[in-house]
């Protein structure tokens, strides 16, 4: 029996194109392609936003001494303990630029479900990252931009997360 593999980022792209009009309730964010401006998204420290040609772009200042003292965020998520999900985002900005990914739960002690350090540039400027939620708390999609020794830009867009199901080949 001839079996055909899909290329990898088929599910990837499929997983953007089911993220339109898609609810907080299934763990997926609310536009994610910043068609209505910065949406849910919100800033702190010393970030300033903008919506550029369907991106949400931040200008970040240098300093800070840790990673959340500047972040980029949206939360009120409800993930399902124990069930897995595909971050997917296009990620443009300054090169060399590094930032720290968080999905992790609104309040203390503010437990981690997906942690992971990302430097630009990425390949084909696209991130894509499967993880298993740690549990049912309400949760956050933050992007920590402190501690830069210099000013950088960093653009976001289709940011995307679904349910991911490790059973099924596709994902879905």
């Amino acid at each position: 029996m001839l079996v055909r593999r899909l290329p990898p980022l088929l599910p990837v792209l499929y997983a953007g194109f089911l993220s339109f009009g898609a609810s907080a309730q299934d763990g997926s964010l609310i536009d994610g392609s910043f068609t209505r401006g910065k949406g849910p998204f919100w800033e702190t420290g010393k970030v300033s936003i903008t919506k550029s040609e369907g991106e949400l772009c931040a200008t970040v200042a240098k300093g800070g001494a840790k990673p959340w003292d500047a972040q980029i965020g949206t939360g009120s998520l409800r993930l399902a303990g124990g069930k897995g999900y595909l971050l997917s985002a296009r990620i443009t900005g300054t090169a060399g630029a590094a930032l720290l990914l968080r999905v992790q739960g609104e309040d203390e002690p503010y437990a981690a479900h997906l942690s992971r350090q990302v430097r630009l540039p990425l390949a084909d400027d696209l991130l894509s990252v499967r993880f298993t939620s740690e549990n049912d708390e309400p949760s956050s999609l933050i992007f920590q931009l402190g501690g830069a020794a210099e000013d950088f830009r960093l653009c976001l867009d289709d940011v995307s997360l679904r349910r991911f199901d490790w059973r099924d080949p596709f994902g879905f």
